[in-house]
């Protein structure tokens, strides 16, 4: 993950965030976590230190990097969705969504 550009760590993040099937009780879904966790990608160190405290969040880590082919599909498609808008201005809207508006968002 180090040494991938601050723009590619930003769209895998996000990419797997919405892909997850049942992301309803993650720890990451709560929107204070969400935007802490996205705002540490610009620091590698802090990201690393923060995903590693938690057994879920470590395994998210996993799935951005390689997740199972179904989840593989949903994040390729969020990518496509995701590269044809601005990607920070899209998280700072998508945090403020409650858990029924991410759904359909």
């Amino acid at each position: 993950m180090e040494k991938l550009p601050f723009s590619e760590r930003k769209h895998l993040f996000l990419s797997t965030f919405i892909a997850l099937v049942d992301r309803e009780k993650f720890y990451l879904s709560r929107k204070d976590k969400l935007l802490e966790t996205y705002k540490s990608l610009h620091n590698i160190d802090t990201f690393a230190k923060l995903m590693s405290k938690r057994y879920e969040t470590i395994e998210f880590v996993a799935d951005m990097i390689k997740a199972h082919p179904y989840v593989e599909e949903r994040k390729d498609a969020i990518r496509k969705a995701i590269d044809r808008m601005r990607i920070d201005e899209f998280i700072k809207h998508y945090t403020e969504f409650n858990e029924h508006n991410k759904k359909t968002a």
